[in-house]
């Protein structure tokens, strides 16, 4: 028997690599408040479970009803339970897209050009692929979104 692993990674057009955790939260700028706008994900086999949304204000695209959860300051908090197998998001720099894992920080909008569309794409693999894959370059930071 093949011991198998959670795994999330990030597909770049020209590179993948493995995130350092199984739950993490994209962050981006709206298009016309030009507030943030987070949305909180977990990896739960081969399926990625939006599980919590904080917004700094409400416009296009904000969820019409929900239980509202405790935010970081500045925002509200809604509780999800959106299952779908991968997220695909285009960035750019006017969006300013960023990933955060943990304590750390990935500036997706910086590491491709603008519109571009990336993969999260999570995966059961088996360990010695694990061990062996790419791990994403990541920085740290002092996120206080959650």
């Amino acid at each position: 028997m093949i011991f198998r692993v959670d795994t999330l990674y990030l597909q770049l057009p020209n590179s993948v690599c493995r995130l350092p955790s199984k739950e993490f939260t994209l962050q981006w700028r709206h298009s016309v408040e030009k507030q943030l706008w987070q949305e909180h994900y977990a990896q739960q086999g081969n399926s990625l479970i939006l599980d919590k949304i904080f917004q700094q204000t409400f416009g296009a695209g904000s969820p019409a009803s929900g239980e509202y959860i405790p935010a970081p300051k500045g925002f509200v908090g809604y509780r999800a339970h959106i299952v779908m197998p991968q997220l695909n998001w285009v960035v750019s720099s006017n969006m300013q897209g960023v990933l955060f894992t943990d304590n750390s920080i990935i500036p997706v909008f910086k590491l491709v050009p603008d519109y571009t569309e990336i993969k999260i794409i999570p995966t059961k693999q088996n360990l010695i692929s694990f061990v062996l894959g790419v791990k994403c370059n990541v920085e740290p930071t002092s996120k206080t979104s959650e």
